[in-house]
C-alpha cells in the first residue's frame, strides 16, 4: 500500500482522477466477475446514486432489510423515497425471502410495488439470492445489492457484489478492506456505471466551459485513496481467510456455553466473517448482552450491540414494515 500510495504522490495525481482510479475500478470489476465499476467516495454514495441511475423519486417506495446501518436507509431517503423495512431470517440472519414473497404478491394485488429493492449482505454473508433475484424478476423490481459488508463472500458461487442491477462496496476503516474511506458501484451494464460516473464528476457536460444540465455529486475516489485500495485488495482473500479464522477461534471457545448461539453461516454460499456475531439467551447464559458488554470493557475488550433495527429507530419512526 505504502509503495503505491507514494507512486500516485510522486506521479502528480492526487484529485479523484487518474491511473490508480482506473485500475482499482477493473480490478475490483475483475475480483467481484462483473462488467464495470466505478470508485467512489463512499459505500453510501454508491447506493445514493444507484437510486438516482434507476429512477427513485420522491414518493417511490424502496424496500430494504431493517437490519442493517442506517446508511442503507439514509440513501433512500436522500432521493425522497420512503423506506420499507422487511425483516430477518434466522437461518442466515438476512432479508426473509418468504416475507418478501408474500409482501410483494400482496403489493401486486393493491398495484403498489415497490421501485427496487435493496437486500443487505449482513456482517458479510450474502442474502438469499437464489430465491430473491427471481423473485425481483417476477415482479419487475429493481435489485440493488447492498455488499459494503461482504466483500470476498460469495453465495451459489458466485461473489457479493455480482447480484441485481447495481450493487454497492464499501471501503470504510472497519471493512475487510479499506482506503480510509471510500466505496465502489458495481453494475454488468457499462452505461449504468458510465451514468454513475458523470454523476458523481458533479454531472458536469462534454463543453469547453463549465455548463450543468442534471445535478450531480462531488462522489469520485482520490487516486491517492485508490492507490491504497488496489494494495489492500490485492490482499482480499488472505483477509477473508484471517477473519474466518478469528471466526473459528471465538466459536471453538465459547460455542459450549449455555445460551450462546453464533451467526450461522448459510448453506448456500460462504461468508467473510467481516464482524464476530453471537446472540445470548440471559435465562440459560446467567446474565444479559449489556452486563457482558459492560464486563467486557471492564477489560478493555470491545463488544457491541448488532444493529438496531431500522424499524425501531427514532428517525424512521412510522414508515412501513
Amino acid at each position: 500500500e505504502r509503495e503505491l500510495l507514494l507512486d500516485a504522490f510522486d506521479s502528480g495525481w492526487v484529485v479523484p482522477l487518474g491511473p490508480h482510479v482506473d485500475a482499482f475500478e477493473e480490478e475490483m470489476a475483475a475480483y467481484v466477475g462483473v462488467g464495470h465499476a466505478a470508485a467512489l467516495s463512499s459505500g453510501t454514495a454508491a447506493l445514493h446514486l444507484a437510486m438516482v441511475i434507476l429512477g427513485v423519486e420522491a414518493g417511490d417506495e424502496v424496500w430494504t432489510s431493517t437490519l442493517t446501518f442506517a446508511a442503507t436507509a439514509n440513501a433512500i431517503h436522500y432521493t425522497g423515497a420512503k423506506p420499507v423495512f422487511i425483516d430477518s431470517e434466522r437461518g442466515s440472519w438476512n432479508l426473509d425471502p418468504e416475507l418478501l414473497e408474500e409482501a410483494l404478491e400482496e403489493a401486486s394485488r393493491a398495484n403498489r410495488l415497490p421501485k427496487a429493492l435493496v437486500p443487505v449482505d449482513l456482517y458479510g454473508q450474502c442474502a438469499d439470492y437464489g430465491r430473491i433475484v427471481p423473485l425481483c424478476e417476477r415482479y419487475g423490481v429493481a435489485l440493488i445489492e447492498d455488499a459494503a459488508e461482504a466483500l470476498g463472500a460469495d453465495c451459489d458461487g458466485r461473489k457479493a457484489g455480482s447480484f441485481g442491477r447495481i450493487a454497492a462496496l464499501s471501503f470504510n476503516g472497519n471493512k475487510l478492506i479499506t482506503c480510509g474511506g471510500g466505496g465502489m458501484l458495481l453494475s454488468d451494464d457499462a452505461e449504468i456505471v458510465e451514468r454513475a460516473r458523470f454523476l458523481a464528476t458533479q454531472a458536469r457536460d462534454s463543453a469547453p466551459h463549465y455548463q450543468h444540465s442534471t445535478i450531480g455529486y462531488n462522489y469520485r475516489l482520490s487516486n491517492l485513496l485508490a492507490a491504497v485500495g488496489r494494495g489492500q485488495l490485492s490482499h482480499v482473500d488472505e483477509r477473508v481467510a484471517a477473519r474466518r479464522r478469528h471466526y473459528g477461534h471465538y466459536e471453538e471457545g465459547l460455542s459450549g456455553l449455555p445460551g450462546v448461539a453464533f451467526m450461522p453461516e448459510a448453506s448456500w454460499g460462504k461468508s467473510n466473517r467481516w464482524l464476530t456475531c453471537l446472540t445470548i439467551d440471559p435465562e440459560r447464559f446467567g446474565c444479559d448482552r449489556e452486563a457482558m458488554r459492560l464486563h467486557l470493557a471492564a477489560e478493555d475488550i470491545e463488544a457491541r450491540p448488532v444493529w438496531k433495527p431500522m424499524h425501531l429507530q427514532p428517525v424512521f419512526q412510522g414508515q412501513r414494515c
